[in-house]
């Protein structure tokens, strides 16, 4: 059985290991970012490099029948990737990075890169190991 000291050491050790995976809904009043592949792919990028993490690869694919698109990076320290529907004025991004303080640098600096008016954040949390 282990001591309360033991379980203690544990706990912290857990705690500094285990990483954010944010699931991120954003919702819109317009359509021009969620059907704009081209300046969305360079804001994600740009979060991506001021919060630190290292690109390995991006790529972004533009949906011909709404406008939308999906698209991937590829980090060392794991991954970004969004989906946008444009009909429904929606985006969803999935953001995992093996690192807490630039995972939340992530999201701070993409929120004040959207920020438009009326733009909703939506932002799940999952402690992983």
């Amino acid at each position: 059985m282990l001591e309360m000291s033991h379980l203690k050491k544990y706990h912290n050790l857990m705690t500094l290991i285990m990483n954010n995976h944010h699931i991120i809904d954003v919702t819109f009043l317009d359509k021009e970012l969620l059907t704009n592949i081209k300046e969305f792919r360079k804001i994600l990028l740009e979060c991506c490099n001021d919060s630190g993490v290292v690109v390995l690869h991006d790529y972004f694919h533009n949906f011909e029948n709404t406008n939308g698109f999906t698209g991937i990076i590829c980090l060392a320290e794991s991954h970004v990737s969004v989906h946008t529907w444009p009909e429904n004025l929606t985006m969803c991004l999935d953001v995992f990075m093996c690192n807490n303080k630039r995972s939340n640098a992530f999201i701070k600096l993409l929120k004040n890169k959207i920020n438009n008016e009326g733009v909703k954040y939506d932002i799940r949390t999952i402690k992983r190991i």
